[in-house]
């Protein structure tokens, strides 16, 4: 067991931190024994912990030999087993002596030493939980995206418990017999091509489709092929407004053909012609869509009907509750949904909004993301609750096809998009989570022509054994690992006895995966030449609700 010592305003951010890093925890009680003792105070209690660490006991920076001033601004990036960890919140040499374990600055700061007597202390200059809390309210910059920032500080917190020594349970953010969650997202933020009539929608897909397409052919962005669609769509065009011919933009149908074994989520618009208020920073009266839920008429009732999600892509939700209530309830009234998840049109975003989308009465919100990049926009791929919300939960997105492939954004050519997303599987492989995607409704179809790249990449999600699933079934995984409570942990010789308490399960709930049970241990492993090395090692099991397991601890 964990026992942790913060100040009363880090509080909230050490409970969600150990909902992230799932393992046997409790606020420091007097008294209690803890194998592990962690402290955001100088002085810890002389109890008879295992193992104290320390952060941020404070004090100035120091050097270590040959210390040149680190270049130009930016978070201090630590750097633990070869990886870096970006910190936005300060460091400080931690106080006292001891033996330096980490680094910052590319090996030009002391960060962490460990002392031995007369008990294992490791002093860090930071403030984990600190960190946690400017991460998960104000998220990282597009610049360091593509690193799992939380997650490395559960890494490195858990391999400091692991090389004392000290065994560890948890409930990782993988669901049993998955590599990890896959959430399909759809903005519909154009529903038909014939809904837009001389207005700089369409006279931009006009020019995308003709000369656009030929300078992206010749920038290796498009192929021939490719370049022929566009414009025998453009040749099309009359017909397309006349009725004579599909519109190329009603690509529901062709998603869900796609994903009928998965499911995925539509986020809808719910008003026509409704831009929004703008942000302090202005607005765009291109926001505002050409057309209303309600022109989805029977496609609605067949998306239900195949078990796919429908949710609120919000216009002004973000700024207020009535404005949140009413656009909600649109959608609810015309799809029959009544747990209903949001995501904010451009996601636009302010510090209030996740109270706002919380005290409307929204399951979720997915609007935490970019849209100039991919990766961990909040350093983790799981879903988490916003600081002060009592019943909404956050689910980062981590790709988004505009991002990638829009010239004014990442302008990524197939190749470099699809190393992109290989590294960001790669993470999500790595610590677990959901690997949230949107495709837009209109990137299947000309002028954009980005179906190949989503197809290629559904193929490699179902190579990873990931559970492809909606947004919304995978929050509700989430907070069935979340409602999963350590009750007890004792550690016996080789075994180790954990007692796991969870609510009854809740109708539809018995469609979700279920949960694992990680046993870390380190083993002593000899060498040929009679020498020995220490060798983290995991087993999972399969977790029991409400149950009491004893297992083996891992061996070699």
């Amino acid at each position: 067991m964990i026992g942790v010592i913060a100040s009363g305003q880090e509080k909230e951010s050490v409970a969600e931190f150990f909902q992230l890093f799932k393992t046997p925890w409790e606020f420091y009680r007097s008294g209690r024994d803890y194998a592990v003792l962690i402290t955001t105070q100088a002085d810890a209690p002389g109890d008879q912990s295992k193992l104290v660490i320390c952060f941020e006991p404070g004090g100035e920076l120091k050097s270590v030999p040959g210390d040149k001033p680190a270049a130009g601004p930016g978070p201090i990036v630590l750097l633990h087993e070869g990886l870096d960890i970006p910190l936005y919140c300060g460091l400080a040499s931690p106080d006292g002596d001891g033996e330096p374990i980490l680094f910052a600055d590319g090996g030009r700061k002391c960060a962490g030493v460990k002392s031995n007597t007369p008990r294992p202390v490791i002093r860090l200059g930071y403030n984990l939980f600190r960190e946690t809390g400017y991460l998960l309210t104000r998220g990282q910059p597009s610049d360091y995206s593509r690193i799992p920032t939380l997650e490395r500080h559960s890494a490195l917190l858990r391999d400091l418990i692991l090389e004392s020594g000290i065994p560890l349970v948890e409930i990782p953010p993988v669901p049993r017999e998955y590599s990890y969650v896959a959430a399909l997202t759809h903005d519909i933020d154009f529903f038909r091509l014939r809904d837009h009539r001389f207005d700089k929608t369409m006279l931009g897909f006009i020019y995308r489709a003709s000369a656009g397409s030929v300078v992206r052919f010749f920038r290796g962005r498009l192929s021939l092929g490719n370049l022929l669609k566009n414009w025998l769509t453009l040749l099309e065009l009359p017909l397309i407004y006349l009725g004579l011919r599909r519109d190329p933009w009603e690509q529901i149908p062709a998603y869900m053909e796609l994903e009928a074994a998965s499911g995925s989520t539509f986020f809808l618009i719910p008003f026509k012609g409704c831009a929004g208020e703008p942000p302090a920073s202005g607005g765009n009266a291109l926001r505002a869509a050409k057309y209303d839920i309600a022109d989805l008429g029977d496609t609605l009732k067949d998306m239900a009907r195949k078990g796919f999600e429908i949710a609120l892509h919000g216009v002004d939700a973000w700024q207020g509750r009535d404005r949140a209530v009413a656009e909600r309830d649109r959608v609810s009234a015309l799809s029959g949904t009544s747990e209903m998840g949001v995501r904010i049109h451009w996601l636009y975003r302010n510090g209030d909004t996740a109270n706002v989308l919380d005290d409307a009465g929204f399951a979720y919100d997915s609007t935490c993301g970019y849209n100039d990049a991919v990766g961990f926009c909040a350093g983790t791929a799981q879903a988490y609750r916003p600081r002060g919300a009592k019943r909404l939960m956050e689910l980062p997105l981590c790709v988004q096809d505009t991002a990638m492939f829009y010239a004014d954004r990442m302008d990524l050519t197939g190749q470099q998009a699809r190393a992109l997303c290989d590294e960001i599987r790669a993470a999500v492989r790595t610590h677990g989570g959901a690997l949230t995607l949107l495709w837009h409704d209109r990137s299947l179809a000309p002028e954009r022509l980005w179906g190949e790249f989503y197809r290629e990449l559904l193929q490699e999600l179902a190579r990873d054994r990931a559970w492809v699933t909606t947004a919304g079934k995978s929050v509700r995984w989430f907070l069935k690992r979340r409602e999963a409570a350590f009750e007890g942990v004792s550690v016996d010789g080789g075994s180790i006895e954990v007692r796991v308490s969870a609510p009854e399960t809740t109708p539809g709930d018995d469609e979700l995966p279920g949960l694992v049970l990680r046993v870390h241990g380190i083993t002593e492993i000899k060498s040929a030449s009679g020498g020995s090395k220490q060798h983290k090692m995991c087993v999972d099991y399969p977790l029991k609700a409400n149950t009491t397991m004893r297992v083996e601890l891992p061996a070699a």
